[in-house]
């Protein structure tokens, strides 16, 4: 029925005939799911913000993730469209050599100037603060400056939306309980997302604590565990503490909790006065639900 549509929110089939532009976000984590997502969508531009180490389990490593995400690149390459692409990341930037007119972000007059605690930008020559933090989150912004440049959004306009956007949905969202701060960044994790949040962490000061829970679908994940769990101590990170079965096998067992409630627990016996905490996690772990031990 029309209820249970809604709740799952918009789909293609309920575009209206005025709609001018859709965007439509393709998930996968196996190879053909984003091919096949094209032919249904039919997409006229495309962009990848950048090829990480996400879903390698099921993709069959880091070779199938490449291949699975630049479906949508050779759909747009077979009819005509245009892309949108990532000159910093390696992979995709020789991807542009198959197009004749890619679009390249970023653009030279966008510069990030400042990451501490909020992201200050920079575009042709006008200056404005953002409410995101993490300087990892710069190019989802130089994206956006692509994009809308493209359709004709004014540099005014495109500035004021990205300084405008407030992050509530789990990633990188900034939660403030009197003199702390919680970046929540727990809508998905992986080992790259993973190192750049507490690298982002990191730059907040002294007084800092990362909860990590599990990743999923990794391969050798033991591997890519310890490289997290090995950046956190190079970073000298305050305070770690860790919850998973995945992540537990790794971690320090004085500093490791089985359960949520264990760790809700600990969490509640300190005080968190002037630190930043980070919660990053997959989704399945549900991270946000322990926010409330946090005082």
């Amino acid at each position: 029925g029309s209820d249970s549509r809604r709740r799952r929110g918009p789909h293609l089939l309920g575009m209206r005939p005025q709609t001018e532009i859709t965007i439509i976000e393709m998930g996968a984590n196996h190879l053909g799911e984003i091919a096949n997502s094209c032919e249904m969508a039919k997409p006229t531009h495309g962009l990848i913000t950048n090829i990480g180490r996400a879903h390698t389990k099921t993709f069959g490593g880091i070779a199938g993730v490449i291949r699975g995400k630049s479906e949508l690149f050779d759909f747009l390459l077979k009819t005509g469209g245009i892309p949108f692409i990532n000159k910093q990341d390696t992979v995709l930037s020789n991807m542009s050599r198959r197009f004749k007119t890619p679009i390249l972000f970023p653009q030279e007059d966008f510069k990030l100037t400042a990451t501490h605690p909020f992201l200050t930008l920079n575009l042709a020559g006008v200056e404005k603060k953002a409410s995101i933090v993490g300087k990892y989150n710069f190019l989802n912004m130089a994206a956006g400056v692509a994009v809308g440049r493209h359709f004709e959004i004014s540099d005014l306009n495109i500035l004021k939306a990205i300084s405008l956007y407030t992050p509530d949905n789990a990633r990188s969202q900034i939660i403030k309980k009197g003199t702390t701060m919680i970046i929540l960044d727990a809508y998905n994790a992986n080992t790259d997302s993973m190192r750049v949040a507490l690298e982002n962490l990191s730059l907040q000061g002294n007084n800092t604590v990362a909860i990590l829970g599990d990743m999923n679908e990794l391969e050798n994940e033991d591997d890519q565990y310890r490289e997290v769990l090995d950046y956190a101590k190079k970073l000298k990170i305050k305070q770690l503490l860790t919850i998973g079965e995945g992540i537990g096998k790794i971690a320090n067992p004085a500093f490791h909790f089985d359960t949520k409630e264990t760790l809700e627990k600990k969490l509640q016996k300190m005080n968190f006065s002037k630190y930043t905490v980070l919660l990053k996690a997959s989704r399945s772990m549900q991270l946000e639900t322990i926010l409330k031990s946090i005082t």
